[in-house]
């Protein structure tokens, strides 16, 4: 039996979260390299550079260095995400829904459901919201225990099954 995971939670978190870090970090060194052009006419019509100057030419390499070190980090988180991505680790947790936040941080759009089950204490996984549509389409219900597949690394969701309903327990008795 061939079962099927839903990966684009991790691809959505690989592709947004960097996305917005390398244009930042580009958009330092745009800065650092355009004023380094226009500052560098004026320091040979005075060849002493003045202290305003000198603070001027540290903004400038500290921003290179800032951008150089967020084009890097969003390689390197983009290299992890996608190893992931093509190799996951994927167990699963079964409970109870209990409720869903909103995400503040990378990567935008995503919230993190709570389960919980009698073993464990409350269980974290999160999702962004294009996806969660693709891999279950219909709200959540206390009432319901579920089936929650997901990426070991990154706590994302992969797949969702119904384990038994309230409806389905009340039928059976």
């Amino acid at each position: 039996m061939i079962v099927i995971y839903n990966l684009n939670g991790i691809l959505y978190d690989a592709l947004s979260a960097p996305f917005i870090t390398i244009f930042c970090g580009i958009f330092l060194l745009f800065i650092s390299l355009t004023d380094n052009k226009k500052t560098a006419k004026n320091e040979k019509d005075s060849k002493k550079a003045s202290k305003k100057e000198r603070e001027e030419k540290k903004e400038r390499i500290t921003n290179r260095v800032v951008g150089i070190f967020a084009i890097v980090f969003s390689l390197y988180y983009f290299g992890s995400r996608m190893y992931i991505y093509i190799n996951p680790q994927i167990t699963y947790h079964e409970g109870y829904y209990i409720d869903e936040y909103r995400y503040h941080g990378y990567p935008p759009l995503t919230f993190y459901y709570i389960f919980t089950d009698t073993k464990d204490s409350n269980a974290f996984f999160y999702l962004d919201v294009f996806t969660r549509k693709e891999i279950f389409n219909e709200d959540f219900s206390t009432d319901t225990k579920y089936r929650i597949y997901y990426e070991n690394t990154t706590d994302t969701i992969v797949k969702v099954e119904v384990v038994e309903s309230d409806e389905e327990m009340a039928d059976s008795s």
